[in-house]
C-alpha cells in the first residue's frame, strides 16, 4: 500500500481520513488483518459523552443491579440499524426529561435494564 497520507498535520484530518489513516497503520503493522468491519475509532468528546452516559445508566432500573459496560458500550456505540433507532430515541426522551419541571421529572424513570432484567422481560 502507497503511503497517501501527510501525517505532518494529524490534527487537521477529519474522522474519515482518521479512520482510512488508522487502517493504513494497522495494514502496515499486520498486513493479513481483513477484520475492518467492526472497526472504530472513539475520539475524546464521544468518549466523554459515553462516560457521562455510563455514569449515569450504571444501574438498571427495575432491580438496580449494575449493567455491564460492555453492555452499555454496545448499545451507546451500536452501528446496528434497530439499534441507532432505539437508541436515538432513548436519548432523545432523556433530553425531553430534563427540561421538565423537576416534580414531573422525577416521576419518569429511565433506564438501560440490565442483562438479568432483560432475559426476565424479553425471552421465552
Amino acid at each position: 500500500m502507497k503511503n497517501v497520507f501527510n501525517v505532518d498535520n494529524l490534527k487537521e484530518l477529519d474522522y474519515l481520513s482518521k479512520k482510512d489513516f488508522f487502517r493504513y497503520l494497522i495494514n502496515i503493522i499486520h498486513p493479513e488483518y481483513e477484520h475492518f468491519s467492526n472497526f472504530s475509532i472513539i475520539f475524546p468528546a464521544e468518549e466523554d459523552k459515553f462516560k457521562s452516559f455510563s455514569e449515569t445508566y450504571k444501574t438498571g432500573p427495575i432491580c438496580h443491579r449494575n449493567n455491564h459496560l460492555c453492555n452499555l458500550k454496545k448499545f451507546y456505540f451500536s452501528r446496528e440499524k434497530e439499534l441507532l433507532k432505539i437508541r436515538e430515541q432513548f436519548l432523545e426522551l432523556n433530553d425531553k426529561k430534563r427540561i421538565l419541571p423537576t416534580k414531573s421529572s422525577e416521576r419518569i424513570k429511565l433506564g438501560v435494564v440490565c442483562c438479568s432484567c432483560y432475559k426476565k422481560l424479553f425471552e421465552k
